[in-house]
């Protein structure tokens, strides 16, 4: 399940049922093979598909924005909204983190590539975000053109 502002998405199957919790009105979006969803700003991010895509709903209207996208790596990662809350700042870029081969992922669509060999990635802004293997835990931002390593990275 995943909450956004007065909306809940709940995955049951192929289908993610995003209901109004003031209205109880539901709204169902068939897709095939989710792998997870996450709530970012006023949307409902769905990664899905056996080769995954990212999938953006409007909570509102229940349709897509935008078309999907292709997603790096497998079906094994999970979306990670870049605020907890999965509330985008005003005037900030909604985003989340796809963990799979973790990549930093805007409402704009620019991918960003996590520099490092990392078993954990948390997003803390669209910025900056932690990162861990085994015992060590560090701060990074993020590189300021996609696709760029950190300095004595690859």
């Amino acid at each position: 399940m995943a909450l956004v502002r007065d909306h809940a998405a709940v995955v049951a199957g192929d289908r993610v049922m995003i209901v109004d919790t003031r209205t109880a009105a539901a709204t169902a979006i068939e897709i095939e093979a989710i792998c997870d969803v996450a709530p970012v700003g006023h949307e409902i991010w769905i990664a899905a598909g056996h080769l995954p895509a990212l999938h953006r709903i409007d909570v509102h209207t229940g349709r897509e924005v935008g078309s999907p996208v292709a997603l790096p790596g497998d079906r094994t990662g999970t979306l990670r909204a870049v605020s907890a809350s999965g509330s985008t700042p005003a005037g900030a870029q909604a985003a989340a983190v796809w963990t799979s081969q973790p990549t930093l992922i805007t409402s704009a669509g620019s991918m960003t590539r996590v520099p490092g060999e990392w078993t954990e990635v948390f997003p803390v802004s669209a910025s900056r975000w932690l990162v861990a293997a085994g015992e060590r835990v560090v701060a990074r931002p993020l590189p300021h053109h996609a696709n760029e390593a950190l300095e004595g990275e690859e």
